[in-house]
């Protein structure tokens, strides 16, 4: 059975001109903000990195046909859920799980990756202990 961590992958090899890129209008403050954790500049260079990317949907099928995953890149992932980053729905019943919300960010990046972490999700139900779920996107 397919984790329900949802991985997508987006190339940055890409140059990206620096833009001035300031998260709380996009709606998303990020976690390390809010508690004085992590660099500015490393955030300010992963929202550059990501430019091109912001505001897009993205959604996919997993191998065995039972969930759809929409991702949402700093925008409701899907209409009408405010603030989820991430969606699971169930193709067999029509349940859906929010997986994450874009306004409970962390980002950071790497030489050539951007990572999103979406968190505070719904808590798993019948697995993982009850955690609440929270998922990064490369």
């Amino acid at each position: 059975m397919l984790s329900s961590v949802l991985v997508v992958l987006l190339s940055l090899t890409t140059p990206v001109a620096s833009t001035e890129v300031d998260s709380s209008s996009l709606g998303c403050p990020l976690i390390g903000q809010e508690y004085g954790i992590g660099s500015r500049d490393s955030e300010k260079r992963a929202f550059s990195q990501l430019q091109p990317l912001i505001g897009k949907r993205f959604s996919a099928i997993d191998t065995m046909k039972e969930y759809k995953y929409s991702v949402g890149i700093f925008r409701d992932a899907v209409d009408g859920f405010k603030n989820v980053g991430v969606l699971q729905e169930s193709l067999l019943d029509k349940r859906v799980h929010v997986l994450g919300f874009y306004n409970s960010t962390r980002i950071y990046s790497g030489d050539d990756c951007v990572v999103i972490e979406y968190l505070h999700g719904e808590k798993y139900h019948s697995h993982c202990g009850g955690k609440q779920t929270g998922h990064h996107y490369l």
